[in-house]
């Protein structure tokens, strides 16, 4: 397979004041990052970490990117099943099994990795199921991102710079807007904790 897939070690969880998992290979974590193919022609030194990569929006965007000539890695839930069914899409990417929410395990990855940008486009998407799990899409759509961001800021503290930030956004953010179309600047109306989600992780960005 191109795709080389990672995994946490142990039972970490998403809690951040429980224990962690730990970014490391599934099958050896000694073993070393797979290069890329040779297919793939390095026309840059950039590298982009996308989080929700099994989706398919982080497919194409890895694609995309492993076609610029990027060293691409991609973060997916534990429990994401069909990873190796991917494998013919994500060709030369390296695949990290890691819970976005989990604090410690995220910054741990970005400080291996150290990527030049990072796309993140995990996210709980389903307005309706948002209602009957409102406390882990806030989680997972507004905390994460919050905790990603510090992250972000101890990168710059430690090495002088930090890697530029993509956070995805939904229409959900306007609800029941006035305003037809929407821009920059329409006020937000979120009537879900989806909608909601997103909108704290747009503004805690901005």
């Amino acid at each position: 397979q191109g795709v080389t897939i990672w995994g946490p070690r142990g039972t970490g969880t998403c809690i951040p004041s429980r224990p962690h998992s730990k970014a490391l290979p599934l099958d050896d974590p000694a073993a070393d990052l797979q290069s890329p193919p040779a297919m793939f022609v390095r026309m840059s030194d950039k590298t982009a970490l996308i989080t929700g990569i099994a989706g398919q929006d982080g497919i194409y965007l890895a694609r995309l990117l492993r076609e610029k000539g990027y060293r691409v890695v991609g973060s997916s839930a534990p429990a994401s099943i069909g990873l190796k069914r991917l494998g013919t899409y994500l060709d030369g990417v390296e695949v990290v099994r890691v819970d976005i929410r989990d604090g410690v395990a995220m910054q741990e990855l970005i400080m291996q990795t150290k990527p030049d940008e990072i796309y993140n486009l995990a996210a709980m998407s389903s307005v309706g199921a948002s209602w009957q799990h409102a406390e882990e899409v806030a989680e997972v759509n507004g905390m994460a991102v919050l905790r990603l961001l510090e992250s972000l800021l101890r990168y710059r503290d430690r090495f002088g710079f930090a890697p530029r930030f993509y956070q995805a956004s939904s229409s959900e953010i306007f609800g029941l807007a006035a305003q037809q179309p929407q821009d920059e600047g329409t006020p937000h109306y979120p009537r879900s904790p989806y909608g909601a989600s997103k909108s704290f992780a747009h503004h805690i960005t901005v």
